[in-house]
């Protein structure tokens, strides 16, 4: 990055800014373009505000009439990290859900007693004899509808099911903490700090492994037995188990 020619006061005592919305506003374009050096505003005795370099701060600070002061990133975790963790961590708050394909089986099933519903007469006509369908249907009227809306009370069973996993369990990743929301209505909240947690262990199964998907669950030093917080089923759960644990390394 090219920085600015750094002058030790901007806008000399005898032609200082009028106002300190002026100001503030030249400080904050210095900030971006020099942003290892940390600018102050001072309000001169005679009026009017100038701006220079802190020498005694690390953070900016504002003026004395109410300057806003900036986060100090100097000591964040985040410079301490790889760039993967970084760039993990710049799109928080993170949300994760349930991944839709560790549910495969289940909209394959969605799928198929859809499809049986649509097309049972023709299944049965083209495996049974005709004589064993007419006596059928003889003896049970109703066997078409029975048929027809028992596969789609099976379909809608399975997909009313795979939309309430999917909807009802949101995990949040924060810079200081982990949220586990579970409930459509009524929801169960459970919250723990980064500065709790123990233990972050990742548990696949043979399918998940296949989909990249896994559960996550920490344990937390004050927690009961087993895990405090579980986020379950989650895409890329290597990934962001090793985002975590070095996300926490740094914020030690």
């Amino acid at each position: 990055m090219t920085h600015l020619p750094l002058p030790k006061i901007y806008a000399a005592p005898e032609t200082p800014f009028p106002d300190f919305q002026s100001a503030s506003f030249m400080r904050d374009q210095l900030n971006r373009a020099a942003p290892e050096y940390l600018f102050v505003i001072q309000e001169l005795p005679m009026g009017g505000f100038v701006i220079q370099p802190s020498k005694t701060s690390k953070q900016p600070i504002g003026s004395q009439t109410g300057g806003e002061n900036k986060p100090n990133e100097t000591n964040s975790p985040l410079k301490k990290v790889s760039e993967e963790t970084r760039n993990f961590f710049e799109r928080v708050p993170i949300v994760l859900r349930p991944a839709k394909r560790m549910y495969f089986f289940r909209w394959m099933a969605v799928f198929l007693f859809a499809f049986f519903s649509v097309f049972s007469e023709f299944i049965l006509k083209a495996t049974l004899p005709t004589s064993v369908i007419i006596a059928w249907y003889q003896k049970f009227p109703i066997l078409p509808a029975l048929l027809f809306w028992g596969f789609i009370a099976i379909a809608l069973y399975h997909f009313l099911t795979i939309l309430k996993v999917l909807y009802s369990n949101a995990y949040i990743i924060t810079l200081d903490a982990i949220i586990s929301r579970k409930g459509l209505i009524a929801r169960d909240t459970h919250t723990v700090k980064f500065e709790h947690i123990r233990t972050v262990v990742l548990k696949q199964s043979v399918l998940g492994r296949l989909f990249n998907v896994g559960t996550l669950e920490f344990d937390t030093v004050a927690g009961p037995e087993g895990p405090d917080v579980i986020f379950t089923h989650i895409a890329k759960p290597a990934q962001i188990r090793r985002c975590l644990l070095e996300y926490l390394s740094a914020c030690q």
